[in-house]
C-alpha cells in the first residue's frame, strides 16, 4: 500500500450571512506552498492547470509546443525545457509538505562516455537527452541536491508560527491586531455573524488551482 496523502489543516472564519471566508488561520506549511507559487515558471503553471490557466494565448502556445515537430527544435531536450521548465528556487521548495510541482527531483544528466565527462567536454545538462558535443545523448544522471548551510529549504521563519491568509491571499502573522484589522476591512462588527470551520487540503483537491483563485474557493470546496 502507498503512503497516505499528506494533508494540511486550515481554520476558517466565515461570514455566515455572505458565506464568504474572512480569513484562514494556518501554520507555516500552508504559507510556504502559497509562496512557492511565485517561483513556478510559466510553463509549469500552464501544465499544472491542464492548459486552463486563462493567461491570454499562453495555453494555446503551450499546446502548440506539445505538437511541434522536433525538426523545428535543436534537440528533443528543448521541448522538455519548454514544457517542463525547472524553477530556480526548486531547492527551497523540495521539503514542502504538499508538493505542487510533480516533477522528479532535479538531476544532472551526463554523457555515457567517461572521457567526455571527465576530460574532454566536461559538460552536464539539467534536461535529459540534451546532446553532448560528441553527438551522444546526455542521459546518465546523478541527483543534484547538496546540503548547504545557506539553504535549509522553505521561505518562512519559525516552525510554530501562525499566519492569517485572507481570501485575496494577503498573508500576515496571526495576532489580535491583524484579526481585528481584517474584520474591520470586511465591515464585520458583530462576531455572532462569524462561523469557525476546519478543513483539510491536499494535492488531490487541486490545491494549486483553488489557492490561485483565493482561499475562499480553496477552503469551501476542499
Amino acid at each position: 500500500m502507498g503512503s497516505r496523502e499528506k494533508k494540511l489543516t486550515l481554520k476558517l472564519l466565515i461570514n455566515k450571512e455572505s458565506g464568504r471566508v474572512v480569513f484562514a488561520e494556518c501554520g507555516k506549511d500552508f504559507v510556504e506552498i502559497l509562496l512557492s507559487f511565485l517561483t513556478l515558471p510559466l510553463g509549469t503553471v500552464i501544465r499544472l492547470l491542464d492548459k486552463h490557466s486563462s493567461l491570454g494565448c499562453m495555453d494555446a502556445l503551450y499546446e502548440n509546443v506539445e505538437k511541434l515537430d522536433l525538426k523545428c527544435l535543436q534537440t528533443e531536450a528543448c521541448k522538455s525545457m519548454l514544457l517542463c521548465p525547472r524553477s530556480v528556487a526548486e531547492r527551497h521548495c523540495k521539503d514542502l509538505k504538499i508538493k505542487v510541482d510533480n516533477l522528479d527531483p532535479k538531476r544532472l544528466y551526463l554523457c555515457l562516455k567517461w572521457d567526455c565527462v571527465a576530460r574532454v567536454h566536461k559538460l552536464f545538462s539539467s534536461v535529459a537527452d540534451a546532446r553532448c558535443p560528441c553527438g551522444s545523448p546526455m542521459d546518465k544522471f546523478a541527483l543534484l541536491w547538496k546540503k548547504e548551510a545557506s539553504c535549509d529549504g522553505g521561505f518562512c521563519e519559525g516552525e510554530r508560527a501562525r499566519f492569517l491568509v485572507s481570501d485575496d491571499l494577503h498573508v500576515s502573522l496571526a495576532s489580535m491586531a491583524s484579526s481585528f484589522s481584517l474584520l474591520q476591512e470586511f465591515g464585520i462588527h458583530d462576531v455572532s455573524l462569524l462561523q469557525e470551520r476546519e478543513v483539510s487540503v491536499g494535492r488531490h483537491e487541486d490545491t494549486l488551482v483553488q489557492c490561485i483563485h483565493g482561499v475562499e474557493t480553496a477552503a469551501i470546496q476542499a
